[in-house]
């Protein structure tokens, strides 16, 4: 921009802010301008998985060979490079990788590079570091951090951030992200520590569950340049849940005093938050503003600075969507006055999980989108299956003619909840999960299902709905419930008819059982086994994980399972990592645990997991006394493929 443009533009802002903000809402938080050089460079990527070793299966009584991870000291958590390679043993910690590929962890001072989380999001600098470098901005984590106790022992805070950086978020397995977030759901008292987890929880989408911690507030406060980057995290999630005074007042705040000890890519998202606010405020002009000194601060987001120009100027913006879209680009989208249905639809499949988790809470959202944000974000373990029951039963009103199957699947929830009759009751229910498993929601559906199926009571005008509970109540974890179905069903079918096999699924997923009471469906499964009804992948998996599980694995499955070569496709993660995570587990350092096992199990979901990866994920989750969560684990692995009645 020429001199003089530069010269009237900053007047104009100067002139803009001569009144308190408090005095006028129409405030404008632009007081100056600062140019400089935006240095960027691009991501490494984790090298690439070839192949693997994997061991034959043994049977249960062969003795275990357990892997010998190099010398370390108790509680050090070893990073393999990836020009190095450990030799393979049974259900070793060796995994494959590609000499000579990068590291994700740079070892130069001041280049520190984050991996890509994958998943196709948004690259987002509080939490990835994309376009950030050391020398713009020190460290969000003290190295000389204290290191907590509880789930983060073992952990200091560059630690931390080195584990969580390359973990693609939110994880594409329900047991494995239920786990994360539950694990980081108590603030912590280090400021800078409190800032990880937040930013973490951010990622996945559910940092909007509940308002920021006081510890975050103080982070936001301290008089260091993390204090940036707390305070616009804090108001990303003021924003999104609707507290836009506040947020507004912190962004203002952080653009006039912070700006210049921020790096580039903060730097703009700040100012077109600032843009928004001032917007919201009853100020355009502000908004075009700051999308001109967002743009000339180098912000990499042209689709945003866009959107702002256009909600700027008019009352419908008009606009196309390019690349991952975020919250501010959700937060400009609904400020219009005309909701604009083609682009949040738009937003709605591009969208990165803090966009989606705040879309689902939108009221002024038509039908149809609000039940396409909903279901999105189910299937991507982004909100709890009860909340896309909560939109279910919020979206279920509206004319049946010319639906789509958003819209017939919470008809089907809302008649499945509502009504009295259990033989409409079951038809609804097996229409409704017939519809979502064709969408990839089957899963989240059938978890939400959960408290009308454990109503109902088995009744012999419902018996063929009995497989149908049973595997309901199973995704939902109703275990006690599933068995009485299970039992239900031998009064009417005797032999291989009956549902005895799905005990032994039950099983696995129950870590409340005693070991003398597990087993009882193991006559039925080696029947099914022997019929065919598992496909050699899914025998093989089923050994692998029962074994990691310390079942004993009956001879006969083995031996079924041996008649074929065991699969060596699925996602391995870099060399060092499984056995990063067997130590980790041997000292029960349960975040540790979980961030290895995290980058262990495929992006694709637990299905997609080498047979080594998935074992040893299993079993270390075990060891470290998270249980329920392996069993969840091994549960999502098989459930699949868990054989159903003939014809389904």
């Amino acid at each position: 921009m020429p001199r003089l443009a530069n010269a009237l533009l900053a007047a104009c802002l100067t002139s803009v802010m001569v009144q308190p903000a408090d005095a006028d809402e129409r405030w404008n938080p632009f007081a100056e301008r600062e140019e400089r050089t935006v240095r960027s460079r691009p991501d490494r990527q984790p090298p690439a998985n070839r192949g693997g070793y994997l061991a034959p299966m043994r049977p249960a009584d062969t003795a275990r060979t357990a892997p010998r991870p190099g010398p370390t000291r108790r509680g050090e958590i070893p990073y393999v490079p990836n020009s190095q390679s450990s030799p393979a043993a049974p259900y070793s910690s060796a995994s494959p990788s590609s000499p000579g590929s990068p590291s994700p962890f740079d070892s130069r001072p001041g280049t520190y590079q984050p991996p890509s989380a994958g998943g196709g999001w948004a690259a987002d600098p509080i939490t990835a570091g994309t376009s950030v470098e050391r020398g713009e901005l020190s460290p969000v984590m003290s190295a000389n951090a204290a290191s907590p106790t509880g789930i983060w022992a073992g952990l200091d805070a560059p630690m931390a951030e080195q584990l969580l950086s390359p973990v693609r978020l939110p994880p594409a397995s329900p047991a494995m992200s239920g786990l994360l977030n539950r694990l980081l759901a108590s603030p912590i008292a280090d400021p800078r520590l409190e800032l990880l987890r937040v930013a973490t929880l951010w990622r996945s989408g559910a940092a909007l569950d509940e308002p920021p911690s006081a510890n975050l507030a103080s982070a936001a406060a301290e008089r260091d340049a993390s204090a940036a980057l707390a305070a616009l995290l804090l108001s990303r999630i003021d924003l999104a849940a609707g507290r836009r005074q506040d947020a507004c007042i912190r962004v203002k705040e952080t653009v006039s005093q912070a700006q210049n000890s921020m790096p580039a890519a903060l730097r703009g998202e700040a100012l077109v938050m600032a843009g928004y606010c001032a917007i919201a405020a009853g100020n355009p002009q502000a908004g075009t503003l700051a999308a001109e000194l967002a743009r000339e601060s180098g912000y990499n987001r042209p689709f945003t600075i866009a959107l702002l120009e256009a909600v700027s100027a008019g009352p419908r913006p008009n606009v196309s969507l390019t690349g991952p879209a975020t919250l501010v680009d959700g937060l400009l989208a609904m400020s219009a006055p005309k909701v604009d249905p083609g682009l949040i639809e738009q937003l709605i499949q591009n969208a990165d999980p803090a966009l989606l988790g705040y879309l689902t809470r939108q009221d002024r959202l038509p039908p149809a989108l609000a039940l396409a944000a909903a279901e999105r974000a189910a299937a991507l373990n982004v909100i709890a299956p009860a909340r896309l029951a909560e939109v279910y039963r919020a979206q279920a009103s509206g004319p049946p003619s010319g639906a789509t199957p958003a819209r017939e699947r919470a008809a089907l929830f809302a008649s499945a909840e509502g009504t009295a009759a259990q033989f409409q009751k079951t038809r609804a229910i097996r229409a409704l999960l017939d519809s979502a498993s064709r969408d990839g929601l089957y899963h989240a559906v059938a978890a939400a299902l959960t408290p009308t199926v454990g109503a109902m009571r088995p009744a012999q005008e419902i018996s063929w709905f009995s497989e149908t509970a049973v595997e309901t109540l199973a995704a939902g974890g109703d275990y006690q419930a599933a068995r009485g179905w299970v039992a239900f069903s031998r009064s009417f079918e005797q032999g291989a008819g009956n549902l005895d096999h799905w005990l032994m699924l039950l099983d696995l997923a129950d870590a409340n059982l005693r070991p003398d009471q597990r087993g009882q469906g193991f006559r039925a499964l080696e029947d099914l086994a022997a019929r065919g009804r598992f496909s050699p992948e899914a025998l093989h998996r089923l050994a692998t994980t029962l074994d990691a599980l310390d079942h004993n694995v009956p001879i006969p499955l083995w031996n079924l399972a041996s008649r074929t070569a065991q699969p060596q496709g699925g996602h391995l993660p870099e060399t060092g990592i499984l056995s990063a995570l067997k130590l980790a587990s041997e000292n029960r350092q349960r975040l540790t645990t979980t961030l290895f096992a995290l980058r262990t199990v495929a992006p694709d979901g637990t299905r997609a997991t080498h047979l080594l990866g998935l074992g040893e994920t299993i079993r270390s989750l075990k060891r470290a006394g998270l249980e329920q969560d392996a069993r969840r684990l091994a549960f999502e692995a098989m459930f699949s493929d868990w054989p159903r009645a003939e014809g389904r």
